[in-house]
């Protein structure tokens, strides 16, 4: 497919798994699942977190302010509801953060 050039004027956003491994007694990690819905913010508006989500310091609240710019909500057939508290809640949680730095 060739590329959509109209697309650099539009702000881009898409659903994507996020992928959270979590550790299970005896060495095993469980792999579950979640929708998110991302918008791809422009690296200026994420210049100071270092110019991508990639670079944000371990500090919550730096990590939360950076993904509370860059999540829409959940996906589609998630049963949740999307509220700044449930991103701290997830920020909270090491795994939980690190899979959506890491889908994003």
């Amino acid at each position: 497919m060739k590329f959509d050039f109209g697309s650099l004027e539009r702000e881009f956003e898409a659903e994507w798994p996020v992928r959270v491994s979590v550790s299970k007694d005896g060495g095993r990690v469980l792999i579950q699942e979640f929708m998110i819905r991302f918008r791809l913010a422009p690296e200026v508006e994420l210049s100071e977190f270092g110019g991508s989500l990639a670079n944000v310091p371990e500090a919550l609240s730096q990590v939360s302010k950076a993904l509370d710019r860059v999540i829409i909500g959940f996906g589609k057939g998630e049963q949740e509801t999307w509220s700044a508290e449930m991103l701290e809640r997830m920020v909270a949680r090491p795994a939980v953060r690190i899979a959506l730095v890491n889908a994003y």
